[in-house]
């Protein structure tokens, strides 16, 4: 019985010991790491955005909503007459490897006193799409080839943020009826 006893507690300390060498062994390669930087993951690109209004001839407003990335200035707002009539334009910077932006149109109806339906507002939204299993397998990569060199860098999506409105266009016939909203 005092066998065992003596071969538990071999067990014991020695699972102490192993324990302890893995911490130190740990810590050493965590101080061997240098600071590899910033490092921007994705890369920022334009593109145009077009939607094509409908029912907006009877609508008392069409709103825009939009967000930008970290609360930029709203966007410049331009009448353009080489747009068909009832088309807004968005020219947009975003991160093509974080998000895929769309725009989409949504209508409020109001109630006439007779009962018949019209059109109270139309919205403009913006939909980013965005895939996160296939930014977190694209990335750990990078983070992998950085630790197996020694490094470790602070990894951001960029100075821009991923999504920036830079300027809206919309056709002459919308002019009294269109509003931005955030």
């Amino acid at each position: 019985m005092f066998k065992k006893w003596i071969i538990l507690a071999g067990c014991f300390f020695g699972g102490i010991l192993f324990c302890g060498l893995g911490a130190g062994v740990s810590f050493v390669e965590f101080s061997g790491l240098t600071y590899a930087g910033e490092r921007q993951m994705g890369t920022i690109k334009e593109a145009t955005l077009n939607c094509q209004l409908y029912d907006y001839e009877d609508a008392n407003t069409c709103f825009i909503a939009y967000y930008n990335g970290r609360g930029e200035s709203r966007p410049e707002m331009v009448s353009d007459n080489s747009l068909p009539a009832g088309s807004v334009e968005m020219d947009v910077e975003y991160n093509d490897d974080f998000e895929r932006p769309q725009l989409y149109q949504t209508s409020s109806y109001g109630e006439t006193e007779d009962g018949g339906n019209y059109v109270k507002e139309i919205g403009i939204h913006t939909s980013l799409y965005s895939d996160p299993v296939k930014i977190m397998m694209k990335y750990k990569d990078i983070f992998l080839e950085d630790m197996k060199n020694g490094q470790i860098g602070s990894y951001y999506i960029g100075d821009e943020g991923y999504f920036n409105i830079k300027e809206i266009r919309y056709s002459p016939d919308l002019e009294e009826k269109i509003r931005i909203i955030n």
